[in-house]
């Protein structure tokens, strides 16, 4: 009975102990909670003397600014310190010093950036002697203006330098822009060590630059192209074309500057070049013609013809990423425009050659015919129909892109993906056949344009010419075409284009009706009909000229001149006449 009672007695004490437990967990967990609560309350009573000050940067052409660093001082303390995000604003929260006067007070705003003048504000704030209340401040839109220092002419300096290395052949094109981009960060860099505000250009910065919509567009394409390089369509098509054309020389001429003139537009200028200028030349010494005779059409025609569409030529694709312009925005707006040049081309060639035409050689045609029936069969039939299907299907997304929020190098690489996944090649040879030093190119042109901008190159350029054209989009638009034309002969057009957007973004703010994009499609004319007047205007021309010089027909500059500067004038005044009735 004892243990009993001990056993009862335990019982009690420990239901005793854990109800007076429980009692104090619960004790304590509501203490926390008020504790919690009366924090959270207080959190949302209006600090006395607490501020908010927003704004946005811009610069003189309605850019927004990031990275700005901005300060708010009073009698010698600063209040508060903030930097701009990448749409421009910026949020500064500060506390007015409790030993401060309760009364209305001046502050000064301090905004500093890189490569722009330090702007200074008056902000005025008001406590009431009763202890205050947290205030919002909305400054609005604060305008910086680009100054024009040393990285100025330093940036401009690099970017002619990488221009006049390529227009004269000093320097591979890549490893000119790839100096120029090293160069231009490590200035950057070399210059913050003597004094901090002539940091202008980040690596971080400059990586964001790089255009990879334009890079993966280009790899999607190359891949596709280089798969259907192995179906042996192009030197079927050759014999198909010759053919056609019955063995006379000026019908095959028009023949071979169509087909060209097309495939730039639906692969590339300069691969389509590659493609059709050995098979021509053979046809042409067959024929015993001059190979120059057909080569000029044909890669005048490829210009041309990568005029017409955003994949066509590098100017394009630069221009349509940085626009947002679809593959259809460009075949209404562009398009009808290398269809006119195209036959005026035709047309001038014809009275160009027209006697060398007729005085052609028809040497053994009939075996000239069985010779390319021999050597211009589909090698891979079974290839040839699958990257038939896909290039359907990616020219359909191309065009149906925008309703389906397909981005053009979306496409290109869903493309490229499809046939590699459906014909299963050896990937390391598609890798190599990817142009890397093209894709390097563009990347570190980006970085040199992106300097530019830093430092206020772009802008100067943009406020010359609004200077010039004033309120009238005509003479806005004379001015971007004409001068772009010219420059793209004698520089090379893809690092003009690149730093003539900026220059068209702003015109199409600046200007009234710009909003049309007017002044883009008066740069992709100018920048690629432009390319057709000089040797150096464009690669397809060089590459032509290289395949013309190993069948012992080597190409001057006079030469090309001679034959490039007609077409160039006659195609850009096509493109004016249709600008105006266009826009």
């Amino acid at each position: 009975m004892a243990w009993r009672k001990s056993a009862l007695v335990f019982l009690r004490s420990s239901h005793l102990r854990m109800a007076l437990g429980a009692f104090l967990l619960v004790a304590l967990m509501a203490s926390s909670l008020g504790v919690k609560a009366g924090e959270e309350a207080r959190a949302s009573e209006p600090e006395t003397g607490a501020f908010t000050l927003l704004g946005r940067l811009l610069d003189t052409h309605g850019n927004p600014l990031s990275e700005a660093q901005v300060s708010l001082h009073f009698s010698g303390l600063t209040l508060g310190e903030t930097e701009s995000q990448p749409d421009g604003h910026f949020t500064l929260r500060f506390q007015w010093p409790q030993e401060a006067a309760r009364e209305e007070q001046a502050l000064k705003l301090e905004v500093k950036r890189p490569n722009f003048r330090p702007l200074t504000k008056t902000v005025s704030i008001e406590l009431s002697k009763g202890g205050g209340s947290a205030e919002l401040i909305d400054l609005g839109e604060l305008t910086l203006v680009h100054r024009r220092d040393w990285a100025f002419w330093f940036a401009a300096a690099v970017f002619g330098g990488t221009l006049l290395l390529i227009a004269l052949e000093l320097l591979h094109k890549t490893t000119a822009a790839m100096l120029g981009a090293v160069l231009v960060l490590l200035g950057s860099q070399a210059a913050s060590l003597f004094n901090p505000d002539w940091y202008f250009l980040s690596f971080e910065r400059a990586v964001q630059a790089i255009d990879f919509e334009v890079i993966f567009l280009l790899v999607g394409m190359m891949i596709f192209v280089a798969m259907v390089e192995e179906t042996g369509f192009f030197q079927w098509l050759a014999f198909a074309a010759y053919r056609a054309a019955g063995g006379q020389p000026w019908r095959l001429m028009v023949v071979l500057t169509f087909l060209t003139g097309l495939f730039s537009a639906l692969l590339d200028n300069v691969i389509a070049v590659l493609l059709m200028a050995p098979i021509t030349v053979e046809i042409a010494l067959k024929l015993g013609l001059n190979p120059l005779t057909l080569l000029f059409p044909e890669v005048l025609a490829a210009n041309i013809g990568g005029t017409a569409t955003l994949i066509g030529t590098p100017p394009n694709i630069l221009i349509g990423s940085y626009a947002g312009f679809s593959f259809g925005d460009f075949l209404v707006n562009v398009a009808p425009v290398a269809f006119a040049s195209l036959l005026a081309l035709m047309l001038l060639m014809r009275w160009r050659y027209g006697t060398a035409y007729r005085l052609a050689e028809e040497i053994d045609s009939a075996a000239l015919l069985e010779h390319l029936r021999e050597d211009a069969r589909l090698t891979q039939p079974a290839l040839f129909q699958r990257t038939a299907v896909v290039g359907a299907g990616m020219l359909a997304l191309f065009l149906a892109g925008p309703r389906l929020h397909l981005t053009p190098a979306l496409t290109a690489l869903l493309g490229a993906v499809v046939l590699m996944v459906w014909v299963r090649p050896d990937v390391e040879h598609m890798v190599h056949e990817v142009d890397w030093t093209t894709l390097l190119f563009f990347m570190a042109l980006f970085v040199q344009v992106s300097a530019l901008q830093e430092v206020g190159v772009i802008h100067w350029i943009a406020d010359v010419v609004k200077g010039l054209a004033g309120e009238s989009p005509l003479l806005a638009m004379l001015l971007m075409l004409w001068p772009s034309a010219l420059l793209s002969g004698v520089i090379d057009n893809i690092p003009f284009t690149a730093a003539m957007l900026p220059v068209a973004a702003y015109l199409s703010k600046a200007v009234p009706g710009g909003e049309s994009g007017l002044f883009f499609w008066a740069l992709s004319l100018g920048a690629s009909l432009g390319g057709n007047a000089t040797l150096i205007g464009s690669a397809p021309n060089l590459v032509a000229a290289g395949i013309a010089e190993r069948a012992g027909f080597p190409v001057s500059y006079m030469r090309f001149l001679i034959d490039g500067l007609p077409i160039t004038i006659i195609s850009v005044v096509i493109a004016t006449i249709w600008l105006l009735v266009r826009f």
